[in-house]
C-alpha cells in the first residue's frame, strides 16, 4: 500500500503567474500516481484546499480524514493536513523525522512485513521533475570538508585572469570575430560565479557586482551583434549579394575602433579590478569560510536546472522574455560546470550536456528573432542594393525562426518587442540586475534559508571555539590580500 502525505498550498489569494505555476506543479504531481480512482482524505480545516487539489489531480474521491480507518487494504491514498501532524504521523509509522513546510510531499509504501518505509520526499518547487521522468534528481552533497571560500578563491583568480587575458586579445587582434566574442564570454562566465554565491550576498552588493561586469560586456555588445549578423547573412546570401555585407562590414569596422578606444583606456582596467575588489571584500565580510561549498554549488545548480524544466513545462507557445530567462538559466548551469568540472557529478554532467543542447536550440529561435530586428535597425540608414539584400535577409530570418518553432513544436506568442524591449529583457538596466538578485522568481529562495539554518547550527557547535573562528577568518583575509596582490602588482 502507498500512503501520499500531502500538505497543500493555497491555489488563491494570489496573482495569476504564480497560480498558474502553482497548477502546473500539482498537475507534475499527479504525473506520479496511479491512474486509477484514487482517494483522498483530507482533515476538516484543509477540506477546501483538498478541493482545489483533487480537481487538479482528478479521479479522486474526497473523504474526512476519519474514514480513512475504514478503508485498510487501499493500494494508494492520499492524505492532506497541517504539516505538524503529517510529520508527527509520518514519525510514528516510519521513524523518520520530516518537516512538511520543505517537504510538501512524501511517499510511504507499506512491505508485506507491515513496515512501512519512505519511497521519495519532494519540496513543491521538484515536483515538475515528474514531469520529466528521464531526468535524475538526487539530493545535495553536505559535509564534504571543502568550504565555499576554499572552493571559490581559486576560480575567481582563474576567472578574472581569463577576463584580463580576452580583453588583451581583443586589443591585439580586435579584426578577429573570435576575440571580441571570448572576451564577452570570460565575462559571462565570471557573472555566474557572482550568481553562483547570491545567497550570502547582500542585494545591494549583488546588484553593484553585477551591474560593473554586465556594463563591460555590454560595451562589445553591438560588435559582436554585427559579426553575428555578417556570419548568418553569409549562410544563406547568393554569391553576388555584396552590397549588406559590405555595409556590415563597414559598420563593424567603425564600431570595431570605437571599441578598440573604449577597451584601451585604463578605465575599463580600473573598472573591472573595481569589480573584483567589491565582489572579494563582499565575500569576505560573510562566513563564507564555513559553508559548505559543495552543497551550495549543488543546491544552486539545482535550482537553476528546474527552473529551466518548470519553465518548459508552463510555456503553451514560443515566448521570447520567457525563453529568454530559461537561456540565462541554462548558461549559468554551464559555466558552473565548467568552472567546477573536477567536483561535477555524473549526473550534474547529464543535465550540463542537456542544458547546453537547449540553450543551443533555443538561442537559434532567439538569434532570428533579433537578427530580424538588428537589420530592420540597419535598414534605416541603407539605399539601393543593400536595402533590397536586408529585406530578403529579413524574410530569410523569419522563415527560419518559423522552422525552428515549428521543429520545437511551438507557436509564437511573444509580443512584437522594440530594440529597447529587447534590452530591457537581455538585462540592459539595473532592475534586471535586481531581479536576478532574487533569481527564482516570485519565490522565496530556499538554498538562502537552507545556508542559514546550516550557519545556525555550525554557530551553536562552535561557540566554545571561537579563538580558531577568528583566525581562519584572518588567514581568509590574508589569503585574500595576497591574490590580490599577486595579480596586480
Amino acid at each position: 500500500m502507498f500512503t501520499l502525505r500531502l500538505h497543500p498550498f493555497s491555489l488563491h489569494n494570489v496573482d495569476y503567474q504564480k497560480r498558474e505555476k502553482r497548477i502546473k506543479r500539482v498537475e507534475a504531481l499527479a504525473l506520479s500516481m496511479p491512474e486509477d480512482r484514487k482517494k483522498l482524505y483530507y482533515a476538516d480545516n484543509y477540506r477546501s484546499l483538498a478541493e482545489d487539489f483533487a480537481k487538479i489531480i482528478g479521479n479522486t474521491d474526497l473523504r474526512p480524514l476519519e474514514e480513512i480507518s475504514s478503508y485498510p487494504k487501499e493500494e494508494y491514498r492520499i492524505i492532506v493536513d497541517g504539516p505538524e501532524k503529517l510529520s508527527r504521523d509520518l514519525y510514528n509509522k516510519t521513524g523518520v523525522n520530516i518537516d512538511f513546510n520543505k517537504s510538501m510531499a512524501v511517499l510511504s509504501e507499506v512491505d508485506n512485513m507491515g513496515k512501512e518505509f519512505i519511497l521519495w520526499s519532494y519540496k513543491a518547487k521538484d515536483w515538475i521533475f515528474f514531469a520529466y521522468p528521464e531526468e535524475i534528481m538526487v539530493p545535495s552533497r553536505q559535509e564534504t570538508g571543502i568550504s565555499l571560500q576554499e572552493l571559490m578563491l581559486p576560480k575567481i583568480e582563474e576567472g578574472f585572469k581569463k577576463i584580463l587575458k580576452n580583453l588583451d586579445n581583443y586589443i591585439e587582434n580586435p579584426s578577429e570575430i573570435e576575440s571580441v566574442h571570448q572576451y564577452r564570454v570570460s565575462i559571462r562566465s565570471f557573472r555566474a560565479l557572482i550568481s553562483l554565491v547570491k545567497p550570502i550576498l547582500s542585494p545591494s552588493f549583488y546588484t553593484q557586482i553585477q551591474d560593473i561586469f554586465r556594463q563591460k560586456g555590454r560595451d562589445a555588445e553591438l560588435l559582436r551583434e554585427l559579426d553575428v549578423l555578417t556570419q548568418q547573412w553569409d549562410k544563406v546570401r547568393d554569391t553576388e549579394e555584396l552590397a549588406l555585407r559590405n555595409a556590415l562590414v563597414a559598420e563593424r569596422k567603425k564600431e570595431e575602433e570605437r571599441l578598440l578606444e573604449v577597451l584601451k583606456d585604463n578605465k575599463t582596467v580600473e573598472e573591472l579590478k573595481n569589480g573584483l575588489n567589491l565582489f572579494i571584500n563582499s565575500l569576505s565580510i560573510t562566513d563564507w569560510h564555513n559553508i559548505d561549498g559543495i552543497y551550495l554549488m549543488d543546491e544552486r545548480l539545482h535550482n537553476w536546472y528546474r527552473f529551466t524544466l518548470e519553465s518548459l513545462w508552463q510555456m503553451e507557445g514560443f515566448n521570447f522574455p520567457y525563453v529568454h530567462r530559461i537561456r540565462l538559466k541554462s548558461k549559468k548551469y554551464r559555466y558552473i560546470s565548467e568552472f567546477f568540472s573536477e567536483h561535477i557529478t555524473q549526473s550534474q554532467l547529464k543535465h550540463h550536456k542537456d542544458a547546453k543542447k537547449r540553450q543551443g536550440v533555443l538561442g537559434d529561435v532567439c538569434d532570428a528573432l533579433r537578427n530580424q530586428e538588428a537589420v530592420k535597425e540597419l535598414a534605416v540608414n541603407l539605399k539601393g542594393e543593400a536595402l533590397v539584400e536586408a529585406e530578403k535577409f529579413i524574410d530569410k530570418e523569419k522563415a527560419r525562426e518559423n522552422q525552428l518553432l515549428s521543429d520545437l513544436g511551438f507557436v509564437d506568442t511573444s509580443e512584437d518587442f522594440t530594440v529597447n524591449n529587447k534590452k530591457e529583457i537581455v538585462e540592459n538596466n539595473k532592475e534586471q540586475a535586481r531581479a536576478e538578485a532574487l533569481d527564482e522568481v516570485v519565490e522565496k529562495d530556499e538554498t538562502q534559508v537552507d545556508i542559514r539554518n546550516k550557519r545556525e547550527n555550525l554557530d551553536e557547535n562552535t561557540k566554545k571555539d571561537k579563538p580558531s573562528s577568528l583566525i581562519s577568518v584572518f588567514i581568509g583575509i590574508v589569503v585574500l590580500f595576497l591574490i590580490y596582490y599577486f595579480m596586480f602588482r
